[in-house]
């Protein structure tokens, strides 16, 4: 028995569901922070006029608003990295589908419970942000793919961890030659 490579796949598992959850709302808060440091800074910027020589007005115009529109469409990206890791769990439930331990599977599903309650936790706490009036709800609710992503988490996280814990155990048992 390889005890200790069946809890790997367990925790790879388990872990990938849960750092992608935790990446996705870093990412979010990530990208809100900026766009709202970029919304306050760049109207500033423009009324400066001529610094010494050098026209802020176009210089922002040239720099910040680019990269302002190039970190809001880094949310649609972060919304498809996180699909592409779902996808990715459901590879490590076939990479580590050869178990022929029986006892994983209690450990899997209790995992997958603390994994469930901590996401309920997370997006219960995105809601709170997400649902206010002020600058912050508006920048969040603006990132619709990755919001809803979060938001659903708790049924998106159990449904794939459940479909990756049935490929994952669906070889169980079985011998191998």
């Amino acid at each position: 028995m390889n005890k200790k490579a069946s809890i790997e796949g367990t925790i790879w598992i388990v872990g990938g569901l849960f750092l992608l959850m935790f990446f996705a709302l870093i990412f979010v808060f990530g990208a809100m922070t900026t766009n709202w440091v970029a919304d306050t800074v760049t109207p500033e910027f423009r009324n400066l006029g001529m610094i010494s020589g050098l026209n802020a007005t176009s210089t922002t115009d040239i720099v910040a608003s680019p990269v302002n529109s190039f970190i809001n469409g880094l949310t649609w990206m972060g919304g498809v990295l996180y699909i592409l890791g779902l996808i990715a769990i459901f590879g490590l439930a076939f990479a580590f589908r050869s178990t022929n331990q029986r006892w994983i599977m209690p450990l899997f599903f209790g995992l997958m419970i603390l994994l469930v309650i901590a996401s309920i936790f997370i997006s219960n706490i995105y809601q709170d942000f997400y649902t206010g009036t002020d600058d912050v709800a508006t920048a969040l609710q603006s990132y619709s793919v990755l919001s809803t992503l979060i938001l659903y988490s708790p049924a998106i996280l159990t449904i794939c961890g459940f479909i990756a814990g049935a490929i994952m155990f669906s070889g169980a048992g079985v011998q191998e030659q």
